[in-house]
């Protein structure tokens, strides 16, 4: 047990090592940890009942950080506690391949669940506490949420099962710092009373000043003292709280002090480290700047966010054009069933989440007042793969290709460039079908230019024309496949290369010529190996034009923290990585042709045989399966001997 005494003169050295830690990984949540660490700091030291060697005591008190973001402050937290080294943290914190990332992982000592999706906190805890009460244990379960979370429809259904089930060894602590990434909580979605609310939902309700160590100890010990009912503690914070440049600043949310912020927040002396970022310009930006040029003769045209205006650099749009505005808060579901429903009343809504979120958490959504529905909505997903990069595996979108694809009446595009991107928006403002649109966060290099950017809708562009193999890519991945083309042709490897922006509708007849043409095919993808651009390309070449297939991807596993970059590095998708791995393929394709050359047992006429019986094959003219075999063997010699010719 801490005094408060000991407690007050804590807080001030946990805020030197949470800035220590965001200064050392170049970025973080800074403005959310300053506001929460208070009671963070409280909770641990004196009333969890857990230590870092009860970690695996069924009968230990759970704590779960809905508020992910705030996950820098944690970190100086369960350091000072003795769960995590402090040194080891400031030194690998959003590095490569480091389990340190910028939201909860629970591969790490002390920490009970992943984090960082928003709104997941309260009824994980909920789960918890009523697992708890069945066994008969008598522990206590925690969870910290933030103001701006309470957007989230998920996080009133936990209130309400927490309330129905009387679960008086729960308790909530929600950070009311009244900010949030796009402003005021209360200009973004208005929440009070926050009070009310939560006394409605039948939990025992505590609002106390929540920078304030005593008035946090006291709150905490009346939580536990409670029966009943569950307690919400709410914390009316400063966002920024300790720090003269930070305190009660939207700005801060996400911010990295320069050389005078970084002095006058913290006596830290440590080198300030920033990313380099490319002078080029994102998908995103260029989103928003062809949809403003669209506006200004349509005023159908409207655009939703999710708490995300700033992430999908459509503040421009929100400020020109306030009127062809909608902010829904931190709440994807509600997002895309209002966009909908604007669409069914003629208006053109383009609706623009993260990725990761607009996919998963909005995905009946999508399906059934989108797709089903046929409404005139586009899905904007944000920063998606792996660009938002140390935030970790709960922002991570490695599945939204094969789940979007798998909604019937959903068109899914990847443009490569902001030159392929404006044309791509632009052809999506005139029509009035669904579609879902991803792009990443950060910038990349042109694959087009502005006087020459080929483009024909749901059509492949012809990128490359080669004779050896085809590299059928999307998104960011055309610009590596054909840095991997030009590898490739210092070795005399001559590669098609098909930018497949159109993923569904795929180009099949594209990818039936240019595989007709080549001798194999390689299609590379920022996405999990199932369900995406490779599975649908076998299908297509497996069904029309046999060729051997091999398909480049993000692993079925969490992908590994690190910057776009790193990741494409270490998975083998960049230039040398695909270039390297197409040469080996062929070499190995090559091989095999040679060792089947030596079964070559029927003279067949290659076209019209292969044409013939496919035909009776296919379109199932066959009365008897010993038929339906011999033919279907006959194939196969048959394409052998084709492919053996080439």
């Amino acid at each position: 047990m801490a005094t408060i005494e000991e407690l007050e003169s804590l807080r001030w050295d946990l805020r030197r090592d949470c800035v220590d830690i965001i200064m050392a990984g170049a970025g973080g949540h800074i403005g959310g940890d300053m506001s929460v660490i208070d009671a963070l700091m409280t909770l641990y030291a004196n009333h969890l009942n857990i230590s870092p060697e009860t970690v695996d005591d069924p009968n230990r008190d759970r704590f779960v950080l809905s508020k992910g973001h705030a996950m820098e402050a944690y970190y100086a937290v369960l350091c000072h506690e003795g769960y995590l080294d402090l040194d080891d943290v400031k030194a690998r914190f959003s590095k490569f391949g480091s389990p340190y990332i910028g939201h909860p992982n629970n591969k790490l000592k002390g920490i009970e669940m992943n984090s960082g999706s928003l709104g997941h906190g309260l009824p994980v805890a909920v789960g918890m506490a009523l697992a708890g009460k069945m066994d008969g244990r008598d522990y206590r379960v925690y969870t910290i949420m933030g103001d701006g979370e309470l957007a989230e429809g998920s996080v009133w259904e936990g209130a309400m099962s927490g309330g129905n089930y009387q679960l008086d060894n729960l308790c909530a602590l929600v950070d009311r710092n009244r900010l949030q990434i796009s402003g005021s909580t209360e200009d973004v979605m208005k929440q009070d009373s926050q009070e009310e609310r939560w006394a409605a939902f039948g939990w025992n309700v505590l609002s106390i000043p929540g920078n304030d160590v005593q008035a946090i100890d006291a709150a905490l010990t009346l939580a536990a003292e409670t029966s009943g009912k569950p307690t919400v503690i709410i914390l009316n914070t400063v966002k920024g709280y300790g720090s003269p440049v930070m305190e009660d600043k939207a700005a801060w949310h996400h911010h990295l002090p320069n050389d005078e912020e970084y002095a006058r927040s913290s006596p830290i002396s440590l080198p300030i480290r920033r990313p380099s970022m490319a002078n080029k310009i994102a998908n995103r930006k260029v989103i928003c700047d062809t949809l403003l040029e669209a506006a200004e003769t349509d005023k159908d045209i409207v655009v939703l966010c999710s708490d995300s205006r700033g992430s999908a650099s459509l503040t421009p749009f929100f400020d020109q054009y306030p009127q062809q505005s909608v902010e829904v808060g931190i709440a994807e579901q509600d997002l895309v069933s209002i966009a909908a429903g604007m669409a069914s009343c003629g208006k053109k809504a383009w609706a623009a989440s993260p990725a990761s979120f607009v996919t998963t958490r909005s995905y009946e959504q999508c399906k059934v007042d989108v797709s089903y529905s046929n409404t005139n909505v586009k899905l904007i997903g944000i920063s998606g793969g792996v660009s938002y990069g140390a935030l970790g595996m709960s922002h991570h979108s490695a599945q939204d290709i094969a789940a979007m694809s798998a909604i019937p009446n959903m068109r899914v595009y990847l443009p490569s460039d902001r030159f392929q991107t404006a044309e791509l928006v632009r052809a999506l403002v005139a029509d009035n079908k669904p579609a879902y649109i991803r792009v990443g966060r950060n910038p990349v290099e042109d694959v087009y230019t502005e006087d020459e950017c080929p483009f024909q809708m749901d059509r492949a562009t012809w990128v490359r024309r080669g004779t050896d193999v085809t590299i059928v890519a999307t998104g960011e991945m055309v610009r590596h496949a054909v840095d991997a083309a030009d590898l490739l042709a210092e070795q005399g490897i001559s590669a098609t290369v098909l930018d497949m922006y159109c993923v569904k509708p795929l180009d099949a007849e594209a990818v039936i010529e240019a595989a007709g043409a080549t001798r194999a095919v390689v299609t590379v993808e920022e996405h999990s190996p199932f369900g995406g651009l490779g599975s649908m390309v076998a299908q297509v070449v497996g069904e029309h034009c046999p060729r051997p297939v091999k398909c480049l991807s993000l692993p079925d596993a969490p992908v590994i923290t690190g910057t776009s970059p790193e990741v494409f590095a270490h998975y083998g998708l960049t230039g040398e990585g695909i270039a390297k791995t197409v040469a080996e393929f062929l070499a190995t394709s090559r091989h095999r042709r040679c060792a089947a050359a030596k079964h070559r047992t029927l003279p067949f006429k290659p076209s019209l045989a292969y044409t013939k019986y496919a035909a009776l094959l296919f379109h199932g003219n066959l009365r008897h399966l010993a038929v339906a075999r011999s033919l279907s063997a006959r194939l196969s010699l048959i394409w052998r001997k084709e492919w053996e010719s080439t």
